[in-house]
């Protein structure tokens, strides 16, 4: 087997400072492996925390990630701190009007923003250039792309028209209101009987709507599946090509088919004839990682 390769040469520039962005960081770091991360906004809370998602089949992988350090804090980013998810649960979805339970979803298991990116080499190895709006220049072997849905680095690699969202015929809501009494009641008997997501931002190479938390599992999946290539280069001395190539298309695979599942589910969601036979009917928000899409 090739020796393993020289990691103080390597050096990995992450375009996003979101979860999944900083996931990959967390783990490269644990690897041993030179990381550069960069984010568009200038500081932290630039935009007010208004999302949450849950992890649910890419547990393993977040775990993977992630220190022990942050590992066992990982309680105190849930809506709940005091819960403690378990194999059992569920989330319930429910008709509106009249409080009927339809169905249990099983729950399985700052200031830096891109401008262009350019490839050259340097002394026969391949390196790659990243030019943000200020002007400044950072050089590395591998661009990872973790900047959310309009992605400058999904543009660079397909183009504006391959790269470009395709909408669906519909628009996502979320809003708080208050239930009459009576159907209230029927609604939440025990407090620990509500759902608490942990409170992350997905960021990922694929644009999902948000109906059945595919976007974030998948990203975290991908965060652990890339992690593991490189560790396979710079640890192990496999080609650079050879373990992103393998990546790459196992990650476009399980997400092409996630995107189309997700867009197919948010459609059907909306005709109550064709729900219970959606994906988030029949399978929850399990991912093929955990049994199919």
């Amino acid at each position: 087997m090739a020796a393993p390769n020289n990691k103080s040469d390597f050096h990995v520039l992450v375009v996003g400072a979101g979860p999944v962005g900083l996931l990959i960081a967390h783990r490269l770091k644990m690897l041993g492996i030179k990381c550069t991360v960069f984010e568009r906004e200038h500081y932290l809370n630039e935009r007010p925390r208004d999302w949450g998602f849950g992890i649910y089949w890419a547990q393993s992988s977040l775990i993977e990630c992630l220190p022990t350090s942050l590992l066992s804090r990982l309680n105190t980013a849930q809506g709940d701190p005091s819960r403690t998810p378990t194999p059992k649960n569920y989330m319930r979805l429910m008709n509106g009007e009249t409080a009927e339970e339809l169905s249990r979803a099983p729950t399985p298991n700052y200031g830096n923003r891109l401008s262009t990116l350019s490839k050259n080499t340097h002394k026969g190895e391949p390196r790659v250039t990243a030019t943000f709006k200020d002007g400044s220049k950072a050089v590395g072997n591998l661009v990872v792309g973790a900047d959310v849905s309009k992605s400058i680095v999904r543009d660079y690699l397909l183009g504006p028209e391959a790269a470009a969202m395709q909408p669906l015929p519909i628009m996502g809501m979320r809003a708080t209101f208050t239930f009459p009494a009576g159907i209230a009641k029927k609604m939440v008997t025990e407090p620990q009987d509500q759902f608490a997501a942990i409170t992350y931002h997905p960021a990922g190479c694929c644009a999902f709507f948000s109906n059945r938390g595919q976007g974030p599992n998948n990203a975290v999946h991908n965060a652990g599946s890339l992690c593991r290539a490189l560790d396979e280069h710079i640890n192990h001395g496999k080609p650079l090509s050879d373990v992103m190539a393998a990546c790459q298309t196992e990650v476009v695979e399980r997400g092409r088919e996630a995107v189309i599942s997700s867009g197919r589910n948010s459609m059907m969601i909306l005709d109550w004839e064709q729900l219970k036979h959606s994906p988030i009917f029949t399978q929850g928000v399990v991912g093929r990682a955990n049994g199919g899409q």
